[in-house]
């Protein structure tokens, strides 16, 4: 009788830790398809967008320059046009070291391309003092746009009185395409910070 309950618990036993390692093999490969399907927000989305100026951009060619792209709407009462001016004291910078426009460009996306026409735009970029020989400003349509925010994870949605609730996020591509810094907008957006960051990706950094 002993023996057999020794021998039943046993298989028991076994039964549980066969189990157990099915749970997780099956859960190691849930975690690997999900996370090779899932956007993982490490690159510019292959998705072609429109300059305000009418000519197609691709966001993942590169040119080969370091790119930082901030998503922004006219309409924005604070943290978008905080940032677009932090981002011009930066554009200032570059220029004294011969990066802007060269080995670094600016990036620019509306995420609201129902009301920022290419005429509000390019107002916005000449008020703001935003340099266009090596600043873009895109615009594509509702579902490209929404494309490209999910693929870089940045929420954006509309909300009562024309206002858009969205995330506080711009990032730093460095010439193959890929993220490789992420930092906030408006009063937290500090343009030293992105600075050196930026001169480590062209080579004049540590």
């Amino acid at each position: 009788m002993v023996v057999r309950q020794i021998s039943w618990n046993k298989k028991r036993a076994d039964l549980l830790i066969v189990i157990l390692i099915i749970l997780i093999f099956a859960g190691l490969f849930f975690w690997v398809w999900w996370g090779n399907t899932r956007s993982s927000g490490n690159q510019l989305p292959d998705v072609t967008m429109n300059t305000i100026r009418g000519q197609a951009y691709p966001l993942q060619e590169t040119n080969g320059r370091v790119r930082l792209l901030e998503f922004i709407y006219t309409h924005c009462p604070d943290v978008c046009p905080v940032t677009t001016m932090k981002m011009v004291e930066l554009q200032e910078q570059l220029k004294k070291q011969g990066l802007f426009g060269t080995k670094v460009e600016f990036v620019t996306i509306t995420i609201d391309p129902e009301n920022d026409t290419p005429e509000i735009l390019e107002e916005y970029a000449e008020r703001l003092k935003m340099d266009q020989s090596g600043w873009t400003i895109l615009r594509g349509t509702e579902s490209q746009t929404k494309e490209v925010t999910q693929a870089l994870q940045f929420y954006a949605e509309k909300v009562d009185g024309g206002l858009i609730s969205h995330s506080t996020i711009t990032y730093l591509v460095d010439e193959n395409n890929n993220i490789r810094a992420k930092f906030g907008m408006g009063a937290s957006l500090d343009p030293n910070e992105i600075l050196s960051a930026i001169d480590k990706l062209v080579g004049k950094g540590s």
